[in-house]
């Protein structure tokens, strides 16, 4: 499904939020990393926000409960490392 300006919708979805989030964490990354009360905080909304959209591809039948939370695990920890090595160089 494609909207008036020939975008895509899912590519419209992720981009718009891929771009809060980067934006997002140049914001706060300093606390985020230094402070453990905003740590736990910024974690819980973005885990909160993990488990909606989980729960959305659960519902929507793109896969058992136990296949989609699967991904969603392998997913998570590839990107952490990916994360980490990137944190590590600079």
């Amino acid at each position: 499904m494609s909207n008036e300006n020939g975008m895509r919708l899912e590519t419209a979805a992720s981009v718009v939020l891929r771009d809060a989030i980067v934006r997002h964490m140049e914001q706060f990354a300093y606390v985020i990393r230094r402070d453990r009360a905003c740590n736990a905080a910024v974690v819980a909304a973005y885990v909160d926000g993990l488990a909606g959209a989980t729960a959305l591809t659960i519902a929507g039948g793109h896969g058992s409960r136990e296949q989609v939370i699967d991904a969603v695990v392998k997913s998570l920890r590839l990107a952490v490392d990916r994360d980490l090595q990137h944190l590590a160089r600079q």
